[in-house]
C-alpha cells in the first residue's frame, strides 16, 4: 500500500480543518499520534522522525488496542488485519510514514457472549494523554467531534480517567452505524442529570459504584477509548469501524451530519448556493460561518430564514459552511 510521507511541523495549522487532534495522514500530526499536549511538546523539541527519536518512546497520544473477557480488536496495517495491542505500531518510525490506510484507521471489533451481565466482553482502542499516566483538563472543550464509518453493532466513545478507585464508573456516548458520519459528542448541553450529560451517560453496569460527575472525567482526563462492549449472555456482537478524524467539539467537517446534535436537525435546515450567493433554508435564524481549508473563519453573519449571504469577495476555492448552534457543517465550492 502507499505510505504517507512525514510532513513538517509547519503544517500543523492545517489540522483544524479536519479535526485538530487526529487524522490518518501524517500531514495532521507526526507519526499518527493524537495531538495531546505532551506529544506536541515532544515533537516541537524533536521535529525529525528517526528510529532514536524520543517521541516514539512515549505512550502519550499513541493508539493501542485492548480487550477483556474474550473480546478482540484488529487493525488493518499494510493492507492486512492483525491483532491490535499495546506495542503494535501504526507508524514507520524511521521516516514517520503511515502503515494504515490514507483515509482512516480500519478496526474490527468482536465481543462474544458474556459470562454474566456484570462481566462483559470488550474489545477497544484508545490513547492516553500523558506518560506517566496523569490528568489533562479538557472541560473547556465542551466535547469531541469525530468522523467515522461503522457497520454492525454500536460502539461506545468512553471518557477515561483514573477510574480504578471508583470501580470503573465510566461516562460514554454512543456511536451508531453509518457511513462517513460526523458527530459532535457534547457533554455541556442539556440534559444534565446525575447520570446524563448531553450526549454522554453513565455506564452503571456494576453495583456499589462511587458516582462521579462528568466533570471528573473531563477535568481529570487520562484517555479516550472507543469500545465494543457486550453484556449479553445470549448473543455475540461485532463491528467494522473506520476512524477518519478526531477533534474538539465543532472542529470536524463532513457533508453527513448526524442529527443527534442539539438544535436544528439536518432535515429541518439547509443552505442553497447560487453563484456567489448563499441562502438559508430554515425555520429560524442561524449564525452562519464560512471556513476556509486552513480552518479560519473568513466570513460570518446571522441569517434569517430566506436571507442571503454575499460571498463575492471570497477567492475561488473550497469552503465549509457551518451553523454551530444547529450542529450543521457542509462543503461548498466557489468558482
Amino acid at each position: 500500500m502507499k505510505k504517507i510521507a512525514f510532513a513538517a511541523l509547519a503544517s500543523f495549522g492545517l489540522a483544524s480543518a479536519a479535526g485538530s487532534l487526529w487524522g490518518p495522514s501524517t500531514d495532521n500530526f507526526p507519526s499518527l499520534q493524537v495531538k495531546v499536549p505532551s506529544a506536541d511538546a515532544c515533537w516541537q523539541q524533536h521535529p525529525t522522525p528517526s528510529e532514536d527519536n524520543p517521541c516514539y518512546n512515549s505512550t502519550a497520544g499513541w493508539w493501542f488496542g485492548y480487550s477483556s473477557n474474550g473480546g478482540t480488536v484488529k487493525v488493518r496495517k499494510n493492507g492486512s488485519y492483525m491483532d491490535f495491542g499495546e506495542g503494535v505500531s501504526i507508524t514507520e518510525s524511521s521516516d514517520g510514514s503511515s502503515l494504515i490506510d490514507e483515509d482512516g484507521m480500519y478496526i474490527k471489533f468482536t465481543a462474544p457472549t458474556a459470562a454474566a451481565s456484570n462481566k462483559p466482553s470488550i474489545g477497544g482502542i484508545g490513547f492516553q494523554y500523558n506518560k506517566p499516566e496523569g490528568e489533562q483538563n479538557i472541560t473547556s472543550w465542551g466535547g469531541y467531534c469525530i468522523t467515522y464509518d461503522l457497520s454492525g453493532s454500536s460502539l461506545q466513545f468512553e471518557l477515561g480517567w483514573d477510574e480504578a478507585g471508583d470501580r470503573y464508573d465510566t461516562w460514554y456516548a454512543t456511536l451508531t452505524a453509518g457511513s462517513n458520519k460526523t458527530v459532535d459528542l457534547d457533554w455541556a448541553k442539556a440534559p444534565q442529570t446525575s447520570k446524563t450529560a448531553g450526549d454522554f451517560k453513565k455506564d452503571d453496569w456494576d453495583t456499589g459504584i462511587n458516582n462521579q460527575p462528568i466533570s471528573t472525567a473531563t477535568g481529570q482526563a487520562w484517555s479516550v477509548k472507543i469500545r465494543l462492549k457486550n453484556g449479553s449472555t445470549t448473543a455475540a456482537t461485532n463491528a467494522d469501524f473506520v476512524l477518519r478524524q478526531l477533534g474538539k467539539k465543532g472542529e470536524c467537517s463532513a457533508a453527513d451530519i448526524n442529527p443527534i446534535i442539539g438544535g436544528a436537525t439536518v432535515s429541518s435546515m439547509n443552505f442553497n448556493v447560487t453563484g456567489r450567493t448563499l441562502s438559508l433554508v430554515s425555520s429560524k435564524a442561524q449564525s452562519v460561518q464560512i471556513i476556509n481549508l486552513y480552518g479560519a473563519v473568513v466570513q460570518a453573519q446571522t441569517l434569517s430564514p430566506g436571507a442571503k449571504m454575499d460571498l463575492s469577495k471570497l477567492p475561488a476555492g473550497v469552503y465549509m459552511v457551518r451553523a454551530p448552534a444547529a450542529g450543521y457543517v457542509s462543503r461548498i465550492v466557489l468558482k
